[in-house]
């Protein structure tokens, strides 16, 4: 229609929020997909040949550390990102801190909720559509979890393509209004 053609005249890009926009997260009991994700990284880690505290005790700490770090964002509207994060964990329970093994243990700890997520049927053919009119895409979101691992969770899922443009506040550690 001739509404329409004006309107995408007018635009020039449109931004999208990450969660519950692109992604859908489906409901799902958090601490226990944070317990979930500790198992995970706690046995990658003992499967490397690291030494590790007691289960429980690394579990509880992180959490803490997690809990009060998301706390603090949400009331001082600055972010936190979960790598430097679990640098800093790994420092105190005197487990290794490389940058590699930090990042795909961050991934581990985002597991869990990828698998609790899920993307509309029509999102794909809609964003291409959007993309080939000449809109220019991007994703600017709220989040303590590293770019790299929602850039790998957007990969998995064929969205990358979509968003050359990608804004995490956990990358410029302020939250949007």
């Amino acid at each position: 229609t001739n509404t329409h053609q004006l309107l995408l005249q007018m635009l020039k890009a449109i931004h999208f929020d990450l969660g519950d926009t692109l992604l859908d997260f489906e409901p799902m009991d958090t601490r226990a997909r944070f317990r979930r994700a500790a198992r995970l990284t706690y046995d990658d880690l003992t499967a490397k040949g690291h030494a590790t505290p007691e289960f429980e005790r690394y579990t509880r700490s992180y959490y803490r550390s997690v809990k009060w770090a998301y706390l603090w964002a949400k009331l001082s509207r600055k972010e936190f990102n979960s790598l430097d994060l679990l640098r800093k964990f790994h420092r105190k329970m005197h487990l290794p801190e490389s940058d590699e093994l930090l990042r795909e243990l961050s991934w581990l700890w985002y597991a869990p909720v990828m698998q609790h997520t899920r993307v509309e049927e029509d999102l794909k053919p809609t964003l291409a559509a959007m993309r080939d009119a000449g809109l220019r895409l991007g994703v600017i979101s709220n989040t303590f979890v590293p770019g790299f691992v929602h850039d790998r969770h957007l990969e998995l899922t064929g969205l990358l393509e979509f968003f050359p443009v990608r804004v995490y506040s956990s990358a410029v550690g302020y939250r949007k209004p």
